[in-house]
């Protein structure tokens, strides 16, 4: 089967971290400072933890990386430090007296298959295989007496709390922009519902499967609640402000601006659009559609893996596992232009490969925890903003009984909805419960969210066959019906790539959608005046901001001075530092006139303002137009 389920080194819940030579190199180089320093003081400073670290960092380049430089470079660096750590290390250690006889011809047998590894010119899977085998026994000795370093997923999880970007999902609009009381939910409150929804699903799916390897129910439970966990977290992490109208405004700016933006070429003024055409490339194409077609989605997997520090110049380095399990749309811009949903931009295309080297990304089939996390992030919005709508005033008692009499009587699902409706409300008016209306879509919604958990399980445990053969996430493609949930509906065949869509409740789902959402909701009055806000602040900053950025003349990532852009040069100095850190990092060594220069230029700008809450941006909009 295309995905592998229960294999920690590859497939879904690969618990392994992305390849990156640098911090390779510097943990090598802490680790053999400390072995020095033991070695004149007899004092053990943590070389046990760094060695491990360092084995880790080095599993990675070799199993994951593309470039054959990297992992050769980092294969000698291992290979030496190994020989430094025999030599000087562990013929004094004492901590490990029981096993000092295994872990030393453990490491020479290493040291040997590295050294072999590294003298030929042409190596495969196979031997990178027995290299990290190899390191997995001998990680396996140096084993805490007292635990204190978590579950990778439980690491990971507690980078993600307390990560900026999630703090900041608690000023981020859900339904209502630049909401004033405290009752409707935030991008915030969303993200912690999804995720309580998602570690049900992750257990109860992991409980329900019998698998054919030798992993307990008991083990398989942890691992879906715990990369789940970490998945909900992040998968609204991307978000701009002002919700999904956010997005809107950012793609309709390029869309409407993109042939009149023009940029500094050598001192002339050129578009945009010339640059990016010159060479009919896909590269070239990939990034043009990744304006146009920007997606908060993809924007997720950018923040998680290129924006957010962990600490000093250290990225959050989370799991591939949970990397794979954010991707929504497993496909490029390019691929995802027909529905403008996409799973990574241009500048993750390293990120892509490495996760499908690991296992968690194939292209065009959708990652079985992913299908999870979007039926958990279904679940929460269908239902709670259903209640925040009624709180809010914008669904009213007289509408939403309207729209119960016009149900299809066929359907006996929406009719027992309709049932349960009227007795729920008959027992809260006869109670004289305060607000009836509002307690009876409290209760109504509870009561589906429950049942939408259990038929998602059911559904899961039924299917895990196809989830694991790969479900295509474009639906009815006529080409692709084997890689598609079958349905029959109403005497025809039809094909759904997504679990809700699949269910006995799938039609009260889209009742709720069309006959409530769309009618009343979100043509709120409230609504549309704030998103018009939200729409205008969005186009002010990026007019703004993408004009100074395409002005300026820089040097690799720095600005070069120009008397004549003072204006522009205040504009940029506006853009958080942390930003302007990356822009530079990913920009060193590249020409200031190519078209890679120009995209980052640009990322850097949406990166900086769709990292913003709504309340900041509001707040720079007024700044910006009172003194530019």
């Amino acid at each position: 089967m295309p995905w592998k389920i229960f294999d920690t080194r590859a497939g879904v819940l690969c618990n392994r971290r992305l390849p990156n030579i640098n911090s390779f190199r510097e943990s090598l180089s802490k680790l053999e400072e400390l072995i020095d320093n033991f070695y004149k003081t007899q004092r053990d400073d943590s070389i046990e933890f760094y060695f491990v670290q360092s084995l880790r960092n080095y599993q990675s380049i070799l199993m994951l990386s593309n470039s054959e430089k990297d992992i050769i470079d980092s294969s000698e660096m291992m290979n030496n430090t190994l020989k430094k750590i025999e030599l000087k290390y562990l013929g004094k250690i004492t901590s490990f007296e029981k096993n000092k006889c295994k872990i030393i011809n453990t490491l020479k047998t290493i040291i040997g298959e590295i050294n072999s590894f590294i003298s030929k010119k042409i190596y495969s899977n196979r031997e990178k295989e027995t290299i990290s085998s190899q390191i997995d026994s001998l990680k396996g000795y140096f084993k805490e007496e007292i635990p204190t370093y978590p579950h990778s997923f439980l690491a990971d999880f507690s980078k993600i709390t307390f990560s900026s970007s999630f703090r900041r999902l608690q000023d981020k609009t859900q339904v209502f922009p630049l909401e004033k009381y405290d009752y409707a939910r935030t991008r915030l409150t969303h993200s912690v519902e999804v995720m309580s929804i998602a570690m049900q699903l992750g257990n109860l799916c992991g409980q329900a499967c019998n698998y054919k390897n030798n992993i307990s129910k008991k083990q398989a439970a942890f691992l879906y609640e715990k990369i789940l966990n970490c998945a909900a977290f992040i998968h609204d992490i991307g978000n701009p402000p002002f919700g999904h109208f956010g997005e809107d405004a950012i793609r309709d700016f390029f869309s409407s601006n993109w042939n009149s933006l023009k940029y500094n070429f050598y001192g002339k003024n050129v578009s945009c659009r010339k640059l990016c055409t010159v060479i009919n490339n896909k590269k070239n194409k990939q990034k043009y559609f990744d304006f146009i077609n920007f997606d908060g989605n993809a924007q997720s997997l950018h923040v998680v893996s290129k924006l957010l520090e962990y600490k000093d110049n250290e990225s959050l380095n989370l799991t591939v596992g949970i990397l794979g399990a954010i991707i929504k749309y497993p496909c490029d811009s390019i691929e995802g232009s027909e529905k403008k949903k996409f799973g990574f931009f241009y500048s993750e295309n390293d990120i892509i490969s490495y996760l499908r080297n690991a296992g968690s990304y194939l292209k065009n089939l959708r990652n079985p925890f992913a299908l999870i996390l979007e039926s958990a992030d279904d679940i929460s919005y269908v239902t709670s903003d259903l209640i925040d709508a009624v709180k809010k005033g914008a669904l009213k008692y007289q509408d939403f009984v309207k729209e119960l009499e016009k149900i299809d009587t066929s359907d006996s699902v929406l009719v027992e909805f309709r049932k349960n409706f009227y007795y729920f409300y008959s027992k809260n008016k006869e109670n004289e419960a305060y607000e009836p209306f509002e307690q009876t879509i409290l209760r109504m919604s509870t009561d589906l969210r429950n049942k939408l958990i259990k038929e998602v399980v059911k559904f899961f445990s039924n299917n895990y066959d196809s989830i694991t053969a790969g479900i295509y996430y474009k639906e009815n493609d006529v080409n692709n019906k084997e890689r598609l949930f079958y349905v029959r509906e109403n005497d025809s065949e039809e094909y759904r790539n997504e679990i809700l869509k699949c269910i006995p409740q799938r039609h009260l789902i889209k009742w709720i959608q069309n006959n409530l959402f769309k009618k009343y909701i979100y043509n709120y009055r409230d609504i549309l005046e704030n998103e018009l806000t939200g729409y205008k602040v969005i186009h002010s900053l990026l007019n703004i901001f993408v004009d100074a950025i395409l002005k300026l003349k820089f040097k690799d990532g720095t600005v070069e001075y120009d008397a004549n852009m003072k204006k522009q040069k205040k504009v940029y100095d506006l853009i958080s530092p942390n930003f302007v850190k990356q822009f530079e990092s990913n920009v060193v060594g590249i020409n200031p006139n190519s078209s890679d220069h120009l995209y980052y230029r640009l990322r850097l700008v949406v990166d900086y303002i769709s990292g913003m809450t709504d309340s900041y941006a509001l707040n720079l909009y007024q700044i910006t137009n009172g003194i530019i």
